[in-house]
């Protein structure tokens, strides 16, 4: 698929529901959209029950009309931005973000529980990532795992938090990280400690 849209004109809230069995991926080459402008209600897209993988090349967007139930365990990358003006409910699976390249954003809409994650990893060598407009929480793991080389590919916004209330692994670290008047806040969740290594690369600054 190039682009694939859901859009709902029927009044009443609709369920689009990914189906089995089978084992087929569901590959977008450019924007997936859940819900658009227009419609006269909700739309859901649901992979929760027959856990396709999701691949978008490009951006995701989730309207105020629209809502994105994911996979508790099947792949869901995105190569570009995310957007989400209404529910995105994880499922406790991962999205990993492997944008082919740099000034893609993240904007989580808040951090309700229809906003956060629950996994996420940033992940591709070329790639560059902001977190910007809203806060982000991530409900257990966060990693850092490869990013551009180039100065701020991954930069949190001034003034914005993320929240992390499991792990945090952070492999990119130095000169391609911005934490300028931000905040990485950890907060595992049931309390204890967390366990700080010794850096093996340039360090960031917080």
């Amino acid at each position: 698929l190039n682009n694939l849209t859901f859009s709902n004109s029927a009044g009443t809230i609709k369920t689009i529901n990914t189906v089995g069995p089978g084992s087929g991926s569901i590959i977008v080459n450019s924007i997936l959209q859940v819900g658009t402008s227009t419609d006269s209600a909700q739309t859901v897209f649901a992979n929760d029950s027959f856990d396709r993988i999701i691949d978008v090349n490009g951006d995701v967007i989730i309207t105020s009309k629209g809502r994105l139930w994911a996979s508790d365990f099947a792949l869901f990358t995105v190569g570009g931005n995310w957007t989400n003006s209404d529910t995105f409910t994880h499922w406790n699976g991962t999205v990993t973000f492997d944008a082919p390249g740099t000034n893609r954003t993240i904007d989580s809409g808040g951090t309700s529980t229809a906003k956060s994650f629950y996994n996420v990893d940033f992940n591709n060598s070329s790639g560059g990532w902001t977190i910007q407009t809203n806060n982000l929480l991530v409900e257990n793991n966060l990693l850092l795992t490869a990013a551009s080389s180039s100065a701020g590919a991954f930069t949190l916004q001034e003034g914005r938090i993320i929240e992390v209330r499991g792990g945090f692994v952070n492999s990119i670290g130095g000169t391609p990280t911005t934490w300028t008047n931000s905040t990485l806040y950890l907060n595992k969740t049931g309390g204890g400690y967390y366990t700080i290594n010794t850096k093996t690369g340039g360090g960031d600054v917080y």
